[in-house]
This record gives C-alpha cells, structure tokens and sequence, in this order.
C-alpha cells in the first residue's frame, strides 16, 4: 500500500513523506507522516489524497468520520496530525522515531497556527542531519472525495469506487494553504485482511495457521504508482451487462465518477505532485518468518536493509527501511517504485504447545500413587 496525494491544476510537493507499515494476520496497518508544499501560484483549500484500499462507507453524506473505525480489523482512514502535539500513548507511538538518535520532534504549540520542526538523518549518508519545518494551520475535516464545494461524490459512485478495491479522500483546509507554504499532516490507514490474503475456502485460514503452513503477501507501491494504477483501474472498468434503468443509472453514476476523478481530478491540467523524500519503514515482526522484500524501480534500502533502532529510554526494535524521492534516489524509471514481501504466520501449535505440555505434566504429577494416597487421605 502507499497513497497519492494531488491537488487538481496545482503543483504539489511532497518534501518528506515516511511511511510505516506493520503487517500482521494478511493485512496491514499505515502511518503517513507528510510535509506538503504548495509548489502552485494560487492559494489552496483543500488536497485529495488516494488510498490504495477499500473502506466501506454507507452513506458519503455523513459529515463525521465515519471512516474512521476503531475496531480491530476494520478497514478505515484517519487523520492523526494532532499526534504531533497530544501526549497520549497513541501519540507516543506515533512519535517513536524521533526518540532514536539523532531525531528530534520540536512542536511550537501556537494560537491558531504551530509550528513543527523535524531533524531527522539523511538516508543518503546518516553521518548528515536533515531539517524540516511546516505548520500545522486551522481545522481540517477529512470527507470521502470532493474535488469542488458541494461537489462529493455519491453513495452509489464511492460502491463503484471500493468495489475496485479504491478509496479517495478530501482534506477540507479551514486555513487555506498560501504559495510556498509547507504543510504537515499524518494518516492511518488499515486494510483489514486484504483480498490477495483472503482467497482461502471458509475455515481454511484458521487451519493452514494452525499447521504451520499459513503465508500472507503484501505490497508496496510508491506514491506515483498509486496514481497510474487507479487511472488504468478507472479507464477499464466493467460496464453492467443489459439494458435494464439500473444498467442506466450504473452507467451514468459510473461516466460521472471517472469525470469527478480523471478530467476534473488526477488528469486535469497542470496536476502535479512531485515526491523528493520519501521513506518505507516496514514492520514484520509478529511473522515467525519473512521472505524478502524485494523491490524494483526508483527506490533503494537504508543501510543493511534490516536495521535495528533504539530509542532513547532502551526501546528495539527491528524494521526494513528503504528510500525513494528525487532526492534520494536517480528517478530512471520516473519515480515509479514497488516492494514485494511474504511473511509466514506464527502456527498456532506453537502458542497452544506449551499450555498442553503443562497439562499433561501436572495430568503426570496427579496421576502418581503417593500423590493419589495423599489425596485419598487428605479429603477423608
């Protein structure tokens, strides 16, 4: 997974993007860290963001976050860029990295407008630092995708939409976003079992983990890949077979939303979003083992690959990282990126084996015949 952030008939840039990906039981949840610039001559109110996964909502109309489900294994999206502020637990996770050495996360709480100011090693040569600073200006309200006021798409365009295993957003800016100015902004995302995890008979998952013999794959895309890939989604599309009114509203509500997407969206004139930093960390550690990741295209490992960090209270942990960005990396294949891997689960015998060592142990001990004539005697 990845996202896609545009601005129609703007140019964006997306200075520093990290993205952390922690995949478990086939899905995966994920954290975007952004700091956006509006590389545009015209102020902005709003950026449109792509995410690669389908969230189920019932009704676009909703003007909360409905989206945002908190159950677990519930697919959903988030805003979280008060994390850079709050000192909640939540926000302590999402602030890890800037506990190693090296990093630090300066928020300037300010009355209307903070500023953030990031130091973070240089993927390229971590004998070097890097110094990133935006704001984080005014309200936001993340709505499913509305390219104009008033102008969201519908229930029926955002089925269209998930059933292509697609999902667009809005960021509403209370605070426009002026020219030249750099933005901050943080997301989760989390997919719940993803369709490529999820394609075994009923009752076939629970017993391929218990033998052992249970693997889930994951993809990663990069941010232009994310684009490309929901164009072609959007171009070859399935039309209903025969000529029924709902054949004639499917076709209609589908024409409306490749307009609002591709000629009023991600195609229209002069839209752009160029990406200059941008980090893969990818966690796998509740997988027993991991096949890869293998990658292709304009992206590159840090370091050995899998490297080991440590905060400054003690805290490992283990991760891939890798780097893509104009900026790290030569863009021969124009910043297109992909990382593949596969985790082998942990199989359920290996949790259960323990518990029934125990009780035939203490089954063991209470079958011996002193202990069962101290028994005998103990209850007369």
């Amino acid at each position: 997974m990845c996202l896609h952030v545009f601005s129609p008939g703007r140019r964006l840039q997306i200075v520093y993007g990290a993205e952390s990906v922690a995949i478990w039981g086939g899905g995966a949840e994920h954290r975007f860290e952004l700091l956006i610039a509006n590389a545009s001559t015209e102020p902005l109110d709003r950026i449109h963001i792509v995410y690669p996964n389908t969230i189920p909502i019932d009704d676009v109309a909703r003007h909360r976050d409905a989206w945002d489900s908190e159950l677990p294994g519930s697919p959903s999206f988030a805003d979280k860029t008060q994390t850079f502020f709050d000192q909640t637990d939540e926000a302590e996770s999402y602030n890890r990295f800037y506990q190693v050495d090296g990093a630090f996360l300066i928020p300037l709480k300010g009355v209307g407008s903070s500023k953030i100011d990031v130091t973070i090693p240089d993927p390229s040569n971590i004998t070097l630092y890097l110094i990133y600073e935006g704001l984080v200006k005014g309200m936001m309200w993340l709505t499913p995708y509305e390219f104009a006021p008033s102008q969201r798409l519908t229930t029926t365009q955002w089925k269209i939409l998930t059933s292509l295993g697609w999902s667009v957003f809005t960021v509403k800016l209370e605070s426009g976003m002026e020219p030249g100015e750099h933005r901050w902004f943080r997301f989760r995302g989390r997919t719940g079992i993803t369709e490529e995890n999820d394609c075994y008979l009923l009752g076939e998952r629970p017993i391929r983990k218990a033998l052992g013999i249970l693997s889930d794959r994951y993809e990663v895309m990069g941010p232009i890949d994310v684009k490309h890939r929901l164009v072609m989604a959007l171009r070859v599309m399935g039309r209903p077979a025969g000529r029924s009114a709902a054949y004639e509203v499917t076709e209609m509500e589908i024409t409306s939303l490749q307009a609002k997407l591709l000629n009023k969206g991600l195609l229209a004139a002069d839209t752009v979003t160029d990406v200059l930093d941008w980090r893969i960390n990818i966690f796998a550690a509740r997988y027993r083992k991991v096949d890869g990741p293998s990658y292709w295209g304009d992206v590159k490992p840090i370091g050995g690959l899998l490297n080991t960090l440590r905060s400054q209270s003690g805290h490992i942990w283990e991760c891939y990282q890798l780097k893509a960005g104009s900026r790290n990396v030569a863009q021969l294949h124009n910043g297109l990126f992909g990382i593949r891997m596969k985790g082998y689960d942990i199989p359920l015998i290996s949790v259960l084996l323990p518990w029934i060592a125990l009780v035939l142990a203490a089954f063991a001990f209470l079958s011996r015949p002193d202990v069962i004539k101290w028994w005998g005697k103990f209850l007369r």
